[in-house]
């Protein structure tokens, strides 16, 4: 039962891209409790920062169930592509301080993520998509 449950962790019995994605998601997981117990404990940052890194919790963990249940690495990925991309990361631009927060590292992560988990028209598509959001986002914070 033991080595079952590690197989599955480790990810010996899939893909190169499953396990990347696996990795970023836990990866990112990490961060996002990092980050909530450094505003809890550390800052006193808006209630908005809080709920979206809550909402990218909640995301990667669903992410995640999708990857180990289902082996659907691909739509989870998509899925989160979208809500990071075009929801979460635009938000929590605006919201804390847009231009003086030093939020280029979303435009980074975001194409890294684009980069790292997608080839062919996804990845077009998403690059498409990251581009416009930020665009937009850079144009509404001047």
């Amino acid at each position: 039962m033991w080595r079952k449950i590690l197989d599955e962790l480790s990810g010996r019995n899939c893909e190169f891209k499953e396990r990347m994605f696996r990795a970023v998601i836990l990866a990112g997981g990490v961060t996002a409790i990092v980050a909530i117990l450094e505003i809890l404990f550390v800052n006193d940052i808006s209630a908005v920062i809080v709920s979206m890194l809550f909402l990218l919790l909640i995301a990667m963990a669903i992410s995640l169930f999708a990857t180990f249940r289902y082996s659907r690495y691909d739509v989870a990925a998509f899925v989160l592509g979208i809500i990071i991309i075009a929801f979460i990361f635009p938000v929590m631009f605006i919201q804390s301080a847009a231009l003086n927060s030093g939020a280029d590292v979303w435009l980074a992560l975001g194409f890294g993520y684009i980069f790292i988990m997608f080839s062919g028209k996804r990845q077009l598509f998403f690059c498409i998509l990251c581009v416009l959001v930020y665009g937009g986002t850079y144009l509404y914070a001047l």
